[in-house]
């Protein structure tokens, strides 16, 4: 039980953690819009599968 309870807070975090990436891309191509996007979401889907894979690594 405390698995699948494990496993739900990790995918709502992982959801979470994808809305506020979201939520900075959008701020970044409203506020600049020279700014490539492209890179932005580049970089921030390096890092969110960093993070999943860390968090997966624990387990």
């Amino acid at each position: 039980m405390q698995q699948i309870a494990r496993n739900v807070l990790g995918l709502l975090g992982a959801v979470a953690l994808m809305a506020v990436l979201a939520i900075a891309a959008f701020i970044v191509a409203r506020s600049n819009p020279t700014i490539s996007v492209g890179w932005f979401f580049a970089a921030a889907g390096v890092s969110y599968t960093m993070i999943i894979l860390l968090v997966l690594h624990k387990e």
